[in-house]
């Protein structure tokens, strides 16, 4: 069964990166955190200028409840959370973000949901995993 969730995450990614990628270069970073991979994606014009994420954060705990938390190290007034299901279909949104948000899924079932926090140069995506 995780594996058709995985497929299903896949997918959905590939969709992601390829519906971005006609206004923004790729640049892939694999960061195996647990469970979590990240995908940043910048735009053209600050390639070269920034060598490092303008946001760092880290989700904990994953796997988890359906509860969780994003915390941020650093970030942009403009910030904003999308978590997605395995279909796509978003899930929650977060607009007034700040350095730690408790986030509660607790209506939603065990499997895999994608995290997508961006500003207005970079968006990044990180796999959790609920577990009931």
């Amino acid at each position: 069964m995780h594996i058709k969730y995985l497929h299903k995450l896949i997918t959905l990614t590939l969709v992601l990166i390829l519906s971005i990628s006609t206004t923004f270069c790729q640049q892939k970073t694999l960061k195996e955190t647990g469970t979590s991979d990240e995908i940043n994606l910048t735009k053209p014009d600050s390639l070269h200028n920034e060598k490092k994420p303008w946001f760092i954060f880290n989700i904990f705990p994953n796997p988890n409840s359906g509860e969780f938390c994003i915390e941020f190290e650093n970030m942009t007034p403009s910030l904003q959370i999308n978590i997605y299901d395995v279909k796509g279909k978003k899930i929650k949104s977060v607009y007034n973000v700040s350095r730690r948000n408790e986030i509660s899924l607790s209506n939603c079932a065990s499997g895999i949901y994608v995290v997508k926090i961006s500003d207005e140069k970079q968006v990044s995506s990180r796999q959790i995993v609920i577990q009931r």
